[in-house]
């Protein structure tokens, strides 16, 4: 997404707590650095950026409170907050609960879910809590969207997610100042 913004002429700046991935975004022209998200506030002065995008973070951070208030203090009037996150709620994770099998919520840094590694994921959003979260700090959720509605990992239905929002696998929200 970086690189695509960068294309623009846009000046695009980030952050990571992985060495080798500012490494990577260095080569690429990113201004990134080092910085934990949990540490505050951000390196960057008040209403410095036009857009700010969280992608797939937020279901990382203990505090999303806080994390939210600092992309609304670096935010331009009218800036663009972009938020990616699952959607706990999705067609697949329903009918995975449904059946009595774990809808990938993880419980263990240690044990699988499903066979699959824990990464990381402390939060867990629906469209209307995402929305929610974000009205309360200021933000107006204007715009969710996500990838689809997935029956099998090779049947997705992105027109399905049109019609209900709240079946999607990821969410997207684009929410403004």
């Amino acid at each position: 997404i970086s690189e695509m913004l960068k294309e623009n002429n846009n000046d695009v700046y980030g952050f990571d707590i992985v060495h080798k991935n500012i490494r990577v975004a260095l080569k690429r022209g990113i201004k990134a650095r080092y910085f934990h998200i949990g540490s505050r506030p951000f390196p960057y002065r008040e209403a410095g950026f036009d857009v700010v995008i969280l992608g797939d973070i937020l279901e990382h951070i203990f505090d999303t409170d806080d994390l939210l208030r600092e992309c609304y203090r670096v935010l331009k009037p009218k800036g663009k907050l972009i938020v990616t996150t699952p959607n706990v709620a999705s067609f697949a994770r329903r009918v995975m609960l449904f059946l009595g099998i774990s809808p990938f919520l993880e419980y263990s840094l240690e044990l699988t879910t499903n066979n699959f590694p824990s990464v990381g994921h402390i939060r867990y959003y629906t469209v209307h809590t995402l929305c929610e979260q974000l009205h309360y700090h200021k933000f107006t959720c204007c715009n969710v969207v996500g990838n689809g509605v997935y029956f099998t990992s090779f049947m997705k239905f992105s027109w399905l997610g049109k019609i209900f929002p709240s079946f999607l696998v990821s969410l997207r929200s684009g929410a403004l100042m």
